[in-house]
C-alpha cells in the first residue's frame, strides 16, 4: 500500500490539495519510524524509506520544511501518534513512540498541550503488563512529554497514593499500573496474583559477584556493605519493592480528603481524555503528580529485563535534570543505593533470562544509579521576601530578606551523611565508567549544596544589619571547609588519572563547580587549597585531549583570580 501511495503522491504532488496532504502526511510521519525485516518492501528499509519520501514530498508541496510542517499539522500528527500508541501491534507502538519523541522536539515547549492528557494516559496504559522489545521507549516518552508540558505537573502524590489529581474528586491512581504480572516471551515469571497479596513475587537480592577483573571482588563486597550501611541499612521487603502488589494495589485509590498542594502552573489545556486506565478529565482542574510519576519509574527499576531497568534509572535521572526543584531523593534512594552497590532488585527469582547476563554485575546500571543519585540531590532555593529592617527605615523602604527552602535543606543535610562518604570513598574504583559517574554526581552536589548567601548591600540598612537579619532567618551553610578539602582531594585523584581522559575531564569539572561558586564563604575555603590544585592542573595543561586542556586552563585562570 505504501509503495502505491508513494507513486500516487509523486505523480500528483502539485495537484494534491492541502487537505489531502493533511490526511496523508500523519501516516507518513509515523511510518518513517517503522521497523521492518530485511527484504520487506522490495529491499531493506524499503517501506520506511517510502514513508520518508512521502513526508518530504508533502513538505515540499506545502512549501514548508519538516519542522514547520510538523507545527502546522500538529493536531493531526498528535492524533495519529495516539492511534499508534493504542495499536495492538508492538511494531506499531514502537513506531508511535519514536514518532512521539520526534514530534515533542519539533513542537517544542507547550506544543503538545492540547493532547497531553490523552497521550499521557495512553503511555501509562502501556507501562503494566509483559515486556516487549522497545518498551523502554514508553518510559523515555513519559519524561519527554512531561518535560515539554511542565504545566500539567503537581508536586504532591506518590507516597500519598495518587497519580492524577482532579479538582473536586481528589487523587486517582489508575488500576493495575503498579501491578506485578507474568512476563511472557521467555522472560521471568515474577509471581501469581492471589487474593490478599502476591505469592512468589518477592524481591530477590542478587549479590554482586566477581567481574572481569580478579581484584574486583573484595572491592565489590566492601562497596555493597558501604552503601547498605550508609543508606540506613534498610532492607527491601516484598511489600515495598513490589509496591504492595495485589488486589488492594489494583483498585482505584480515591483520596478526596488529600490536602492540595501548590501546582507548577495553571493548565491551559481544554482537551478531553477517555483512556481506560484513568478517569482523568482534561479540564484545567487535572494535574499529573510528579511524585506519582517518580513512583512509577522506581517500580520499573525492579523489572527483570536489564535494558528496561537501565532505561528506568536513566529516566529518573533525566526527570531530575529537567525538574531539579522537586525533592524526591527520599523516594528513590533505597532502590538506587542498592543498584549503585551492584545489588540487583528484580521481582521474582534469579536467572539469566530477560536481559540479565548471568550473575555478572551490571556496571552500566551501577554507573547510572550513582549519577541518578547526584541528579536527584535537590536544589535548595532561597527566595526574597519584603521585610522592614528597623523602625526608622520601615516607613520609607523595605529590605530584602532571604528565606530558605527548609524541606530541601533538611534533605540535603541528611543525604550528605551517607551520599558524600559513599562517593568520596570510591573515586579509585577500578571500573572507569563508575568513577566518571561518581565525579558527575559530585559535580551536581557541589553546584547545588546549600551555602548561605552573602549579605547584599541596601540603601535602607547597613551591611551589619543585613548580616544580622540573614543569620536570624537562614540556616548555616552545608558546604563546610572540611567538605571542600575532601572533595578537592578526591577530585585531584581523578585529574591525575593517566589512562582515561573522560575521568580527567569530569574531575576538573568538579573543581570548577567549586571554584565558580560566588559565595565569599566558599572562596575563603578554596584559598588554602588553591596551590595544590594549580600544581595538579599544571600537569594536564599539555594533555593530549583538547577537552582536558580547555578545562584545566579555565580552572587555572579562575584560581589565579581567587584572591582578588
Amino acid at each position: 500500500m505504501v509503495l502505491a501511495l508513494k507513486h500516487l503522491t509523486a505523480a500528483a504532488a502539485e495537484g494534491l490539495e492541502e487537505g489531502a496532504w493533511a490526511a496523508v502526511l500523519p501516516l507518513s510521519y509515523v511510518g518513517r519510524f517503522e521497523e521492518e525485516e530485511e527484504g520487506e518492501g522490495g529491499r531493506e528499509g524499503g517501506v520506511r524509506k517510502a514513508w520518508e519520501e512521502i513526508w518530504m514530498e508533502g513538505c515540499v508541496a506545502l512549501g514548508k520544511g519538516g519542522g514547520n510542517t510538523a507545527r502546522a499539522l500538529g493536531k493531526e500528527l498528535c492524533a495519529e501518534v495516539e492511534r499508534g500508541l493504542r495499536s495492538s501491534s508492538w511494531g506499531g507502538r514502537r513506531a508511535a513512540l519514536l514518532a512521539l519523541a520526534d514530534l515533542t522536539e519539533a513542537l517544542g515547549k507547550g506544543g503538545l498541550r492540547e493532547h497531553v492528557f490523552k497521550i499521557l494516559n495512553d503511555l501509562f496504559e502501556l507501562v503494566p503488563g509483559r515486556l516487549w522489545e522497545g518498551k523502554e521507549s514508553v518510559l523515555k516518552a513519559l519524561v519527554k512529554v512531561v518535560g515539554a508540558c511542565p504545566e500539567v505537573l503537581r508536586e504532591g502524590g506518590g507516597e500519598e497514593g495518587w497519580l492524577w489529581w482532579e479538582e473536586g474528586k481528589g487523587g486517582v491512581f489508575p488500576p493495575g499500573l503498579l501491578r506485578v504480572e507474568k512476563e511472557e516471551e521467555g522472560m521471568v515469571v515474577v509471581g501469581e496474583e492471589k487474593e490478599g497479596g502476591l505469592e512468589g513475587g518477592v524481591v530477590a537480592e542478587v549479590p554482586a559477584v566477581e567481574g572481569s577483573e580478579a581484584a574486583e571482588q573484595r572491592d565489590e563486597e566492601a562497596f555493597t556493605r558501604l552503601v547498605e550501611e550508609e543508606g540506613g541499612g534498610a532492607e527491601v521487603s516484598s511489600a515495598s519493592a513490589s509496591s504492595s502488589s495485589g488486589s488492594n494495589a489494583m483498585e482505584v485509590v480515591l483520596l478526596a480528603e488529600a490536602a492540595p498542594t501548590t501546582s507548577v502552573a495553571a493548565v491551559s489545556s481544554s482537551s478531553t481524555s477517555s483512556s481506560s486506565t484513568s478517569s482523568t478529565s482534561s479540564s484545567g482542574s487535572s494535574k499529573l503528580s510528579y511524585r506519582g510519576l517518580v513512583r512509577v519509574l522506581v517500580e520499573q527499576c525492579h523489572r527483570s529485563h536489564r535494558d528496561y531497568r537501565r532505561a528506568a534509572v536513566q529516566c529518573l535521572m533525566d526527570l531530575a535534570v529537567v525538574f531539579p526543584q522537586f525533592n524526591v531523593l527520599e523516594m528513590t534512594q533505597k532502590t538506587l543505593i542498592k543498584m549503585a552497590g551492584g545489588v540487583e532488585l528484580v521481582s521474582g527469582g534469579a536467572g539469566g533470562e530477560g536481559g540479565r547476563e548471568g550473575g555478572e554485575v551490571d556496571h552500566v546500571l551501577r554507573a547510572w544509579a550513582v549519577e541518578a543519585l547526584g541528579a536527584l540531590f535537590p536544589q535548595c532555593v532561597t527566595t526574597a521576601t519584603a521585610a522592614a529592617t528597623t523602625a526608622a527605615t520601615a516607613a520609607t523602604a523595605a529590605a530584602t530578606a532571604e528565606v530558605c527552602d527548609l524541606s530541601a535543606y533538611n534533605t540535603q543535610k541528611e543525604a550528605l551523611g551517607w551520599l558524600l562518604p559513599m562517593l568520596l570513598s570510591r573515586v579509585t574504583f577500578s571500573v572507569w565508567s563508575l568513577r566518571r559517574a561518581l565525579y558527575k554526581a559530585l559535580r551536581v552536589i557541589m553546584q547545588r549544596i546549600y551555602v548561605r548567601p552573602d549579605a547584599t548591600s541596601s540603601s535602607s540598612c547597613s551591611q551589619e544589619q543585613q548580616q544580622q537579619q540573614q543569620q536570624q532567618q537562614l540556616p548555616p551553610s552545608l558546604l563546610t571547609g572540611a567538605i571542600v578539602e575532601k572533595v578537592i582531594s578526591a577530585s585531584l585523584k581523578g585529574v591525575e588519572d593517566a589512562k582515561y581522559h573522560q575521568v580527567r575531564e569530569v574531575a576538573i569539572d568538579v573543581l570548577l563547580s567549586l571554584i565558580k561558586r560566588p559565595e565569599v564563604e566558599v572562596r575563603v575555603a578554596l584559598i588554602p587549597q588553591s596551590e595544590r590544585m594549580v600544581q595538579a592542573l599544571d600537569k594536564v595543561v599539555t594533555d593530549s585531549n583538547p577537552g582536558v586542556v580547555r578545562l584545566a586552563m579555565e580552572a587555572k585562570a579562575l584560581l589565579h583570580g581567587l584572591g582578588g
